[in-house]
C-alpha cells in the first residue's frame, strides 16, 4: 500500500461510512470540545476552554495571592484524586447511556467548571475557594475524558482505528491554541472575571454540537 492511501484510504472510508456532511460533525465536534487526559496531567488534548484559561491557571493563582507551594499541593492532591473520581463517574455514565448521550452533559460541565474561578476571583486568597475550582476544573475533565475517549473509540473503522484516531486527537488542540494566544490580552483588557466568563462562552460551540451529534444519533437509530 503506497504512503498516499494509507494517508488518504482512512478518511475516504470515514467519508463513505458516515456521507461527507455527517462525517464533517464529529472532526468539527472534536476540535470543539477536546479534553484533558484522564489522568489530571496538562497535555495536547485540552479542550477549548480549558486550554484558553490553562496558559494564565498559574498567573491567576499568583496574582490572587496564592503561594507556589498551596498551588502545588492543592493541584496534585486534590486534583489527581478528583480526576480519577470524574473518570470514574464518566465510566458509568457511557455504561448506562452510551458514549453519545453524556456528551452533552460533558459539555455544559466543562463550560460550568470555569465559572466556579469567578468566585476564586471575587475572594481572593481563600483555600476553600482554590480546592473548589480545582476540584471543578479536573471533576470536568476526568469525566469528558473517559466519554470522549468511548465516542471517538466507536467513530473509527477497525480496519483504520490508529489513523482514524489520530486523525481526530490530532485535531482537538488547533481551536484551543489558537485562542489561548489572546488570554493574556483579554485578561489586561477586561480583567480575571470577564476573562472567565470568556472561557465558559468558549464551550458553547461544543455544547451545541453535542446536542447534534445526540440528536443525530436518535434520527439513524
Amino acid at each position: 500500500m503506497s504512503s498516499r492511501s494509507t494517508i488518504s484510504s482512512p478518511q475516504s472510508e470515514l467519508a463513505r461510512s458516515r456521507g461527507a456532511a455527517a462525517a464533517s460533525i464529529p472532526i468539527v465536534f472534536t476540535s470543539a470540545l477536546g479534553f484533558r487526559a484522564p489522568d489530571g496531567t496538562s497535555s495536547s488534548w485540552d479542550r477549548i476552554s480549558d486550554m484558553v484559561l490553562g496558559v494564565m491557571a498559574n498567573p491567576f493563582y499568583i496574582d490572587t495571592g496564592f503561594s507556589l507551594s498551596e498551588i502545588a499541593t492543592v493541584t496534585k492532591v486534590f486534583g489527581f484524586v478528583v480526576t480519577l473520581a470524574g473518570a470514574a463517574l464518566g465510566g458509568v455514565a457511557v455504561a448506562r447511556y452510551g458514549a453519545a448521550r453524556p456528551l452533552v452533559a460533558g459539555a455544559v460541565l466543562l463550560a460550568a467548571s470555569n465559572l466556579v474561578f469567578i468566585g476564586l476571583a471575587q475572594a481572593g486568597p481563600e483555600m476553600g475557594w482554590l480546592i473548589a475550582a480545582i476540584c471543578a476544573d479536573n471533576l470536568a475533565a476526568g469525566f469528558v475524558g473517559t466519554i470522549f475517549i468511548a465516542y471517538l473509540s466507536g467513530l473509527t473503522n477497525v480496519a483504520y482505528t490508529a489513523t482514524q484516531y489520530a486523525l481526530f486527537t490530532s485535531l482537538m488542540s488547533l481551536p484551543g491554541r489558537l485562542l489561548s494566544g489572546f488570554s493574556g490580552q483579554i485578561v489586561e483588557m477586561s480583567g480575571w472575571v470577564n476573562f472567565f466568563i470568556y472561557t465558559a462562552a468558549a464551550g458553547i460551540p461544543a455544547i451545541l454540537l453535542a446536542m447534534l451529534v445526540v440528536r443525530r444519533q436518535r434520527n439513524t437509530a
